[in-house]
């Protein structure tokens, strides 16, 4: 597949299987062979967040484990894929760590 990535969808935010973490798992949509992805905390109403990592956390598969999250945090994740071209953000996608 020429071009960028397609965006990525179903992204599904669980609790983790420790305190203060959380699972990110989402489908491989075409023309994906990696991904990087970013989440942020969900702070109060109009206070900004930063996306973390800066550069964003790159892997090949399509899950991430997020540890040491302050307990029960609400965070929001975006993701997006790489392909011949690195494709758009996905939508924004709101969790809770365990």
């Amino acid at each position: 597949m020429e071009g960028p990535a397609s965006v990525v969808t179903g992204i599904r935010l669980l609790e983790g299987p420790t305190s203060s973490s959380v699972v990110v798992k989402w489908p491989r949509p075409p023309g994906a062979a990696a991904f990087v992805a970013q989440y942020k905390l969900e702070g109060p109403e109009g206070t900004p967040a930063e996306w973390l990592p800066a550069d964003g956390f790159s892997t090949k598969k399509i899950e991430w484990k997020i540890d040491r999250l302050p307990p029960a945090a609400q965070i929001r994740v975006r993701i997006r894929a790489i392909g011949d071209e690195i494709g758009p953000w996905s939508d924004e996608v709101l969790g809770k760590a365990r």
